[in-house]
């Protein structure tokens, strides 16, 4: 494991990675583990890997010390597509994103998430467990379900519908839902 002082030999800048809409999370998860089971290889590396779907989906932001040896290893991750501005045979190492794009982007997306709070506030939202809804925004738009969990705080609610025959669960925003 490298120490905060062998951590601060290294220069660290934003880069962005494409990968299968939907899989943001996962393919964050999966980066995580691997790095632990590969143990000291790419441990400090990665300073912080970010998913912005909530304003693109598709996208992971890294904030890393990039090696030849770290793209191959991300490149073999399921589900990612690529670096921005970069093919996977490239010997090139992929080019680093500006400070002020990357805060920018996480700008847009905490400005975004206050809308939705604003949006919600302003409807008066009065949902509750085992309410029927309509689901008014993302994929399941226009799908009805159930309220089966609603939490105030973070202004999200779980709504149960009926997919590909069998019960689903899905977690969205209270303003994506509308009492039927």
């Amino acid at each position: 494991m490298k120490t905060e002082i062998e951590k601060e030999k290294y220069v660290y800048y934003w880069y962005i990675i494409f990968v299968r809409g939907g899989k943001e999370e996962k393919v964050i998860e999966s980066i995580k583990s691997e790095i632990e089971k590969k143990g000291n290889k790419f441990f400090g590396l990665i300073e912080k890997l970010e998913s912005i779907k909530d304003i693109m989906k598709g996208y992971i932001l890294c904030r890393c010390y990039l090696t030849s040896d770290l793209v191959s290893f991300i490149y073999e991750v399921e589900n990612v597509i690529g670096f921005l501005n970069h093919n996977k045979n490239e010997k090139n190492l992929p080019q680093p994103i500006s400070e002020k794009i990357i805060k920018n982007a996480l700008f847009s997306r905490e400005n975004k998430k206050k809308e939705n709070i604003t949006e919600a506030r302003k409807l008066d939202l009065k949902l509750n467990i085992g309410d029927s809804v309509i689901i008014m925004k993302g994929s399941f738009s226009n799908r009805e379900g159930k309220i089966i969990s609603l939490d105030e705080e973070k202004e999200i609610v779980g709504v149960e519908v009926n997919f590909l025959g069998q019960k689903t669960t899905i977690i969205l925003p209270i303003v994506n839902c509308q009492r039927k």
